[in-house]
């Protein structure tokens, strides 16, 4: 019989046979067509009451969410759909801010918005933890979680 150690999402930590090692009590027996369907199958799997779901691998805990280059940036807002494809080529190439970016500008502060402007035209990176993209993700309603995620996928470009 098979064993499986999870971790408190359900992702697998450890893996027995009884009748090879001593089975901690912490472990959970697997049907056969659950162990089949955990060893034969790539990609991200954890078990959801007692069965195999397909997931996306957990993020790693504490890991830093790095800087991205204009291009990153600026391609991941296009495909997410908050600028076009061409705003994001301008941007990049002779450095034209897109509107959407400008009106969010134009919504913060008088004393904030010379800055981020400068900032939006001339960045050389994009920081994750910068007061802009606060802002951004607020203007787009995006959870932390979203934006973090919206961060990752950029950084993968």
């Amino acid at each position: 019989m098979k064993f499986v150690i999870c971790d408190t999402e359900g992702f697998p930590l450890q893996y027995f046979e009884s009748d090879l090692t001593p089975v901690p009590e912490a472990a959970h027996a697997l049907s056969e067509e659950v162990w089949q369907d955990l060893i034969n199958h790539s990609g991200c799997r954890k078990i959801v009451g007692g069965e195999v779901v397909v997931t996306d691998p957990p993020a790693a805990p504490g890991m830093p969410l790095l800087p991205l280059s204009p291009r990153q940036f600026a391609q991941g807002l296009a495909l997410a759909g908050h600028i076009t494809e061409e705003e994001a080529e301008e941007w990049v190439g002779p450095g034209t801010v897109p509107a959407a970016l400008l009106d969010l500008v134009a919504n913060l502060p008088g004393d904030e918005q010379f800055a981020a402007r400068m900032l939006l035209r001339g960045a050389t990176s994009f920081e994750h933890t910068h007061p802009l993209t606060a802002a951004l993700a607020a203007s787009y309603g995006w959870t932390p979680q979203q934006t973090d995620q919206f961060w990752r996928d950029c950084a993968l470009l």
